[in-house]
């Protein structure tokens, strides 16, 4: 069941929007930073990216960054600290708001702080009732 529909019975499209997934290596485009955040939810809203740019941690990175959200990635992220292109993935993720949320080894490149920031703002989302799975371990939220 998800949802509360039995699995077999949800069409794929509909089970790809219920889930978030974060692989251990990252696809960047040779994009912007919001392209690249915007890539799984094209029309999102402002304060829904600005959203999911806190959840993952990212603000402060932002502000660093050269031309803030217009700043070109380059090929595969090329621009960007292993950390960044974990945390762009994640808000892409996050953007469109997904019902179970895997996060596949993708806090590997970010400290211990940052790691515990992240978790810390999933767990707190009163929107969600989702599940997050973080190396293959449930985390409640």
């Amino acid at each position: 069941m998800l949802s509360g529909v039995p699995i077999q019975n949800i069409e794929l499209d509909q089970l790809f929007q219920w889930i978030g997934y974060v692989p251990q290596d990252h696809i960047l485009f040779s994009k912007s930073v919001e392209q690249n955040m915007r890539f799984g939810h094209r029309d999102a809203k402002q304060d829904e990216l600005a959203q999911a740019i806190k959840d993952a941690y990212f603000e402060k990175d932002l502000r660093l960054l050269p031309e803030g959200l217009e700043t070109m990635v380059g090929e595969k992220g090329v621009a960007l600290s292993g950390g960044q292109k974990q945390r762009i993935s994640i808000a892409r993720a996050l953007l469109i708001d997904p019902d179970i949320l895997i996060l596949d080894d993708s806090l590997s490149a970010v400290d211990a702080k940052t790691e515990t920031a992240i978790l810390e703002n999933l767990r707190q989302k009163p929107s969600w009732q989702n599940d997050v799975y973080y190396n293959s371990s449930p985390i409640s939220c």
